[in-house]
Parts: structure tokens; sequence; C-alpha cells
């Protein structure tokens, strides 16, 4: 998507995640982490997740950059993200080990719920704090879409006592399938807008 070259910093980088490619390599890594659920890796299956970003910014750099263009952002811009990164990761690997903590407790019988069912629902529920969190980084209002999506998918698996990798797989399905569609049209947006020029 082409856009004013009067915009912001802040707006800039909003629209910096506008291409799609976050969300394609985060729909990846939730159907790769929900696949491992299924094939019993349970938790444990989410840590491929954030190899997907090892190939993101390679990827970035020669499939849009050479169409968009190269953003360096302030220095004060650069530390707000990182330190929102850093919060964010936290917070991640908080709830991975939350998560991995209930799920081996759970499999070892220590751990005796009352609502079983409403366990199915928490990774996923716990996995759309992730998504607010990365709206709320990125300014990409989508993601809160991501969230509602897998809050949605979670009620479900509890209510109909499915798997927990069910809503991991659908959200990575919804994702993934909007990431590519974004990847497209901002691929073909680029190639409009330079064939006009």
């Amino acid at each position: 998507m082409m856009h004013d070259a009067t915009l912001t910093e802040s707006e800039l980088f909003s629209v910096y995640w506008d291409d799609g490619l976050l969300d394609l390599f985060c729909g990846l890594a939730l159907l790769t982490t929900g696949c491992g659920w299924l094939i019993g890796l349970g938790p444990f299956a989410a840590i491929q997740a954030p190899q997907w970003m090892v190939l993101w910014t390679p990827l970035r750099q020669s499939l849009i950059e050479p169409r968009a263009g190269y953003v360096e952002f302030s220095r004060a811009h650069r530390q707000r993200t990182g330190h929102g990164l850093g919060r964010a990761l936290g917070l991640g690997i908080a709830v991975f080990v939350l998560v991995a903590l209930i799920g081996v407790s759970i499999r070892s019988g220590e751990l005796r719920l009352d609502f079983p069912d409403l366990v199915a629902g928490l990774p996923a529920a716990l996995i759309a704090v992730a998504a607010v969190l990365a709206a709320l980084l990125t300014g990409a209002r989508r993601f809160y879409a991501y969230a509602v999506v897998l809050m949605v998918c979670a009620a479900v698996t509890s209510a109909a006592a499915w798997s927990p990798a069910v809503p991991i797989i659908v959200a990575g399905i919804f994702v993934s399938v909007s990431g590519a569609i974004l990847v497209i049209r901002f691929i073909r947006s680029s190639r409009q807008f330079q064939e006009s020029s």
C-alpha cells in the first residue's frame, strides 16, 4: 500500500507493518505450534515460534524494502520500540513458561482443575494477549482482530472440549491467509506504483 509522504514518525511506524509479512510469519508460527501440539509436543511446540523472526529480516530486506524503501526511525523511537519489544518478549517467555508448567502439571496428575474444559482454551487466550501486545507495539490494528479470533476460538474450544491445538491451528490459518493477502496486495500495489511513475 502506497502512502502519503508527509506522515509523522508514529504514522510511518504504523504503516511500516502494512505489508503483511509479519502477519504471514505469525500465522505460520501458530500453524506449526498447533500441529506440533496435535502430534504430542504440547506447549513445547511453541519453541519454534521465535525462529520465524530470524527469517523475517532477510525476507523483508529482499522482498519488501526494494519496493517500499528503507526507513530509519529516530533514536528515541527505536529505544521505545526496543523497550516495548523487551517487555513483550518477557511477557511471552512468562506466558510460555506458565503454559508449559500447567501442561506438565496436568499431564503428571499433580494439578487437578475443577474446570478442565476451560484449560483447553487457555493457550489460545494467552496467545490473544500477545496479539494485543503486537497491536500496541506496531500500531497495526488488525492484530486486535487476530486477538478476537483467538478468544472466540478459545471459547468454542473450551465449550466443545476440543484439543488446545484446534484454536491455534484455526487462528494460524486465519492469520496466515490474512498475511498472504496483504503481501500479495502490497506487491501488486508497488508494481502499479512503479508502472505509473
